[in-house]
């Protein structure tokens, strides 16, 4: 009989442990929640002295400033919610209080955690529960901060600090905003829409905290001039051209002490020039740009993008068309050393080498030279657009010499910075790949007479066929072994048969000793790899018809 009784007292007990407190106490226990995290908020937000006493006060512990302190007014602020919660563990507004000062204490630390938190974040400012004025203001916070960080991070990280922004404001991944291929990031929002949709969460933000955040959102507008915008030119629409990347930009205004701090903040020895179409000046500030330590000029131009955005991105019903600004990277070493200490340019190649292929820009026309000559004489014309022709004849170039891939610009006094950029977009890239490595120079190649031209012209001629299909892969080398070869006899042509013997291939039959061993050397082991019966070659130039 006794141990049931024991067995009634223990019952009593745990059922007196379990009974829940009264909705009265509970809530009023939330209510000091709220008035301790908006005196949390307002201390924080405000940097009020009296808010952070009275936080004190009611808390019972020193509350000062810095990290630290901060810690400990979370965790005792965390201690007060865990009350509540203890009477009822679904109550909605400790709950959102929770993560809040989670999201307080305990910050994301990677962007993929970033975008989980900050949704919930977002469900609790969107609700019409009690802490949502305090979430929003979180969210203008965290807005806040990345504009601001934006203000004094190097030139080329200002664009990523901005988009963290969109985290806060906007339901889609921003994760394409910071890809570091500018080809495959969407344009940046424009600041002040950011600037716009943080005031309007402050509005309905506790009052006190959201006044000297929106005062600091305004310090934060005082620094528009330092806020990147692409710098789009309209000169000329170059739709292979790469999108520009936010190298430091120059035009005749800006000093060389200026243009010297810029380039040596960036770190990579690139600047973009904003010109005057019809300066003339370009020569000038390639220069001044490489005194100051840049290996690379870029000349800026447009291009068309077209915009897909997801739901819930900045973008999203807006247009589906923008205009870009787009580079056409000029290197400058040919001109010489320059005092740059970063990475060394991505073209450190030989511009004089090979065939030493110059366009000489000038303002009546364009030239394209060699060692050996010219190539093609292009005259400039209101009527007309030279950039076609130059294309076509950097084809043949190309066709005819399908390694080499630098091109020395040789820009005349006098000639318009329209004409420079126009040339230079019409050979630097094709479906979105170099086609010529651009370099300026000030010195000329030997270009008397017309030898390089009829080189060009026998060479692009050469056409070379193979089977079986199996070896097309080996139809470059034959094709260059070929032209090589046509140099010194511009009339070669010929088929060349062969057969594995003695495990190595061989020529069957007659066939010119030239075009036999080019064949050996390009083809000869491949046939022996691939277990091919017989490869037939035919090497052609065949005569131009005019």
């Amino acid at each position: 009989m006794r141990w049931l009784v024991v067995l009634a007292v223990l019952l009593g007990c745990a059922g007196r442990a379990r009974s829940p407190e009264s909705p009265a106490a509970a809530a009023n226990r939330f209510e000091r929640v709220h008035r301790l995290i908006d005196l949390y908020d307002t201390a924080r937000f405000a940097k009020s002295a009296e808010a952070r006493a009275a936080l004190g006060r009611e808390l019972g512990i020193q509350v000062g400033t810095g990290p630290a302190a901060t810690d400990r007014v979370i965790a005792a602020l965390e201690v007060e919610v865990d009350k509540v919660l203890a009477a009822d563990r679904l109550h909605a507004g400790a709950q959102a209080a929770r993560t809040l000062l989670e999201w307080d204490g305990k910050p994301p630390a990677a962007r993929a955690e970033v975008l989980q938190r900050m949704r919930e974040v977002k469900a609790i400012a969107r609700g019409k529960g009690p802490m949502a004025p305090n979430a929003r203001l979180r969210l203008a916070g965290y807005c806040w901060r990345a504009l601001d960080d934006a203000t004094r991070a190097p030139w080329r990280q200002r664009p990523f600090a901005i988009c963290h922004c969109l985290y806060a404001l906007y339901d889609s991944d921003p994760d394409p905003y910071f890809d570091r291929d500018p080809d495959r990031r969407p344009p940046l929002p424009a600041w002040r829409d950011l600037v716009a949709s943080t005031r309007a969460l402050l509005s309905t933000a506790p009052a006190q905290a959201s006044g000297a955040l929106a005062d600091a959102l305004g310090a934060v507008e005082k620094h528009s001039g330092e806020m990147p915008v692409e710098p789009v030119s309209e000169v000329m629409v170059a739709a292979d051209a790469p999108l520009y990347d936010w190298s430091p930009v120059a035009d005749a205004t800006t000093s060389i002490d200026v243009l010297r701090e810029r380039i040596q903040g960036d770190g990579r020895g690139q600047v973009a020039l904003r010109l005057d179409p019809a300066g003339k000046d370009i020569a000038a500030l390639a220069e001044a740009a490489r005194k100051a330590g840049a290996r690379e000029i870029q000349l800026l131009v447009a291009h068309r993008q077209r915009i897909d955005a997801p739901s819930g991105d900045y973008w999203y019903g807006k247009s589906d068309q923008v205009t870009r600004a787009a580079v056409v990277p000029v290197s400058l070493e040919p001109l010489g050393e320059t005092t740059a200490t970063g990475p060394s340019s991505r073209y450190a190649v030989d511009f004089s080498g090979g065939i030493g292929l110059t366009l000489v820009i000038g303002a009546t026309s364009w030239r394209l030279v060699g060692n050996g000559g010219e190539v093609v004489s292009i005259g400039i014309s209101s009527a007309g657009d030279p950039r076609g022709q130059l294309d076509a004849a950097l084809r043949r170039v190309r066709s005819a010499f399908p390694d080499h891939q630098t091109l020395a610009l040789n820009v005349q006094p006098g000639t318009a910075n329209s004409q420079v950029i126009a040339a230079a977009s019409a050979a630097a890239w094709r479906n979105g790949a170099p086609f010529f490595h651009l370099g300026l120079t000030n010195k000329m190649p030997a270009s008397a007479g017309h030898r390089l031209a009829e080189r060009v012209k026998v060479r692009a001629r050469a056409w070379v066929t193979v089977v079986p299909e199996t070896l097309e892969a080996r139809r470059p080398a034959l094709r260059a072994c070929y032209q090589d070869a046509l140099d010194k006899a511009p009339r070669l042509e010929g088929k060349v048969r062969l057969e594995p013997k003695s495990g190595a291939a061989a020529v069957v039959g007659t066939a010119d000793k030239k075009l036999a061993a080019c064949a050996i050397a390009a083809l000869g082991k491949a046939v022996i790899a691939s277990g091919a019966a017989s490869a037939d070659v035919t090497f052609t130039a065949p005569i131009e018809l005019h």
